[in-house]
């Protein structure tokens, strides 16, 4: 895959919704939620990194370098900002409780042209942050905004040049849903049955 992008998986946070459980470990249609995540992205690079995730978290993923947050408890930006900061490169950036992200999604993203700094879904006028190739040279901006007291991905990301790619919300399972809690969790297992039988 010379050329491809880095690909960071954001582990990180204290899942309070989640009652402080590994939700990335949870199982979806028989199989991890991250390990999910990690086959969508081996469609598209070589080179994925965990970001975030605690010591005992990390060991259960030994197939993945494990890349601690520059400031632990930063959120989402600040697991963007440490996955650029370690890859050195262009990086797709996806969340580890995404269960239905599939290379369909990541394609589109690695293959944009132009100039834009960032590629980034956007449904129903919704902008996804944590579906999105971040080029290297968000970095130093994305630090800036971070600085300056920015916490919110969205919000960071009109500092940048994006290029959107845009997608209806359809029938069948929602790619960017993501688990953050209980309920959310069933909703999932509930969605992948309904879509598989």
């Amino acid at each position: 895959m010379s050329g491809a992008p880095a690909a960071a998986i954001l582990a990180g946070g204290h899942a309070r919704r989640f009652g402080g459980v590994a939700k990335g470990l949870e199982m979806v249609g028989g199989a991890r939620i991250i390990d999910r995540v990690v086959a969508a992205l081996r469609e598209v690079t070589s080179q994925i990194v965990l970001v975030g995730a605690p010591g005992p978290i990390a060991a259960e993923l030994p197939g993945l370098q494990a890349i601690a947050d520059e400031s632990p408890g930063s959120g989402p930006l600040g697991g963007i900002i440490s996955a650029l900061a370690a890859t050195g490169r262009d990086t797709v950036v996806v969340a580890w409780d995404m269960p239905f992200i599939t290379a369909t999604e990541l394609r589109p993203l690695v293959n944009a042209a132009g100039d834009a700094v960032v590629s980034a879904w956007e449904v129903e006028g919704r902008v996804e942050p944590l579906c999105a190739l971040y080029r290297a040279a968000a970095l130093p901006v994305l630090r800036n905004a971070y600085s300056a007291g920015e916490r919110s991905p969205r919000e960071a990301l009109r500092r940048l040049r994006v290029h959107l790619v845009r997608r209806d919300a359809g029938e069948g399972l929602d790619p960017f849903m993501s688990v953050n809690s209980a309920q959310q969790l069933e909703a999932a297992r509930a969605a992948f049955h309904a879509a598989t039988h």
